[in-house]
């Protein structure tokens, strides 16, 4: 069973988004405040909203968050890692964003894709 990027033993990973036949592409792109992005979570599914900040320090617990993409989508607990992406319409891309991390009222917080790439040492497959 795929879960937005994540594989269980046995099975083959993929591009495609869950419960659907939408396909992530592979290229990693950065949005702008105001920008119409979407998310796709374990706990709300898919939702979407406008990208509010694009380099937001957040501290939780202790720890400082840097880099982070402020947006306004709709997110609950269980939605972290779930992938952020953009759709451009008129090419049937959805670009990847980053990962779902955080929430603070009604702002969501999302690390940028380069930035998870680089601290995982990965690229996009």
């Amino acid at each position: 069973m795929e879960v937005n990027g994540f594989v269980t033993a046995g099975h083959t990973p993929s591009n495609v988004l869950v419960d659907s036949s939408n396909v992530l592409s592979t290229t990693i792109s950065s949005s702008g405040v105001g920008t119409v992005i979407n998310k796709a979570g374990k706990s709300t599914g898919y939702t979407s909203g406008t990208v509010t900040s694009t380099n937001v320090s957040v501290s939780y617990d202790g720890q400082n968050f840097n880099y982070l993409v402020a947006a306004n989508y709709t997110s609950a607990p269980g939605d972290s890692g779930g992938i952020v992406y953009s759709y451009i319409s008129s090419t049937n891309t959805r670009y990847t964003l980053g990962i779902h991390v955080a929430s603070n009222g009604t702002t969501r917080y999302y690390c940028k894709a380069m930035h998870v790439n680089d601290a995982l040492g990965c690229t996009r497959y």
